[in-house]
């Protein structure tokens, strides 16, 4: 839930504790565990709620409380590689690269700055098992929007050729050549540590599919993109391996239309009555029903609709990227669906009703 009243007043909380803490008050009430700076910086991201300028503030503040020396045998101290992870993965989606900040984060995760070896940082560092498919994620959307936004020959940081590999004991990125595809594809939410997903596709997704080939929409299923492809196809600074990192529901690969089918994982439900007078329009109501032995069981149904949904910052990030990739993207909301497989439409009314709905998001990109 996005209320953003709460979270102007989380953000200022942290603007005014870290900036008294860079003007020289060393309070305890100032100081701030890198735990809650980095889940701080993921709610606010998660909720696409965008705190300008916050991140140059992490960086000054990291400065002054670790007295200029930002090695990575202080940082692991005060800061886990995970938590460092989830702040990259927010500058992402906020769009801010401060350079002091990102250089910390670099270094701080892959020791790059220090020449570090990996397996020194894992073993006598960190005491991890090496980084995770969530710093994986992180650190690939950070350097794709930094090369994308700010060009990548004004983006003066790129990742190792040897990552993720060199830092991981993961079986999913080991023994990765150009020519050898992995079936791994990222998650866009990269909270979880084991946030690797399988490709799957829904019954929705197959039947919105088959309204899209009854009109004549050329495209392909679960379509995806590697590591490879955004280096030769987009100059992006990594190593051009075959690792599915992105992907879209179905792709007209030539004209560089996508179709995504929006679930209820990518919206977030705005709760603040400055911007939404009709909070919860969305609330729906209970059922109850009782079985043949009088036992009672209650289903609740949503509401579902655009009033008070919003997209999560996940989703915004993934639709920035790829305008920048130079694809249209076509969001298929899960509540506009439904009513047009409604029950109480004949067959044949349905694909009519299904067809008019795709000609008309198709046309919306024309």
């Amino acid at each position: 839930m996005k209320h953003r009243t709460y979270l102007e007043s989380a953000e200022i909380i942290l603007r005014q504790r870290m900036s008294a803490y860079v003007a020289g008050n060393r309070s305890p009430s100032n100081y701030i565990r890198g735990q809650e700076v980095g889940n701080a910086l993921w709610g606010f991201a998660t909720l696409d709620y965008k705190p300008t300028g916050l991140l140059s503030l992490v960086g000054e503040y990291w400065t002054e409380m670790l007295d200029g020396d930002l090695v990575v045998s202080k940082l692991c101290q005060y800061i886990s590689r995970q938590e460092m992870a989830m702040i990259c993965w927010s500058a992402a989606v906020f769009g801010e690269y401060p350079e002091k900040l990102i250089k910390i984060l670099y270094n701080g995760i892959l020791g790059v700055y220090e020449e570090l070896d990996p397996d020194y940082m894992q073993k006598e560092l960190y005491k991890d098992n090496g980084i995770s498919p969530s710093h994986f994620n992180s650190l690939l959307y950070l350097q794709m929007m930094m090369d994308l936004e700010l060009g990548a020959d004004k983006n003066p940081f790129s990742l190792p050729e040897n990552f993720p590999s060199a830092w991981t004991s993961n079986q999913a990125f080991n023994g990765q050549s150009e020519d050898s595809k992995s079936s791994i594809s990222p998650s866009w939410d990269n909270r979880d540590g084991n946030s690797t997903m399988t490709l799957s596709t829904s019954a929705t997704q197959n039947r919105i599919s088959d309204a899209f080939d009854r009109i004549d929409f050329g495209h392909v299923d679960e379509h995806t993109l590697t590591m490879k492809d955004m280096v030769k196809q987009f100059d992006i600074q990594m190593s051009p391996l075959s690792i599915d990192i992105l992907s879209l529901d179905m792709a007209n690969v030539d004209a560089k239309i996508g179709v995504e089918v929006d679930g209820p994982g990518h919206w977030i439900s705005n709760i603040d009555p400055s911007e939404n007078q009709n909070i919860f329009s969305s609330a729906g109501t209970y059922k109850e029903s009782k079985s043949k032995n009088g036992d009672s069981t209650f289903e609740y149904t949503f509401k579902w609709n655009s009033e008070d949904q919003v997209i999560n910052g996940s989703t915004r990030l993934k639709l920035r990227l790829f305008d920048k990739l130079g694809w249209k993207i076509i969001n298929i909301p899960f509540w506009e669906w439904l009513p047009v497989e409604s029950p109480s439409l004949t067959k044949e009314k349905q694909i009519e009703v299904q067809n008019n709905y795709c000609r008309a998001l198709l046309q919306s990109k024309n």
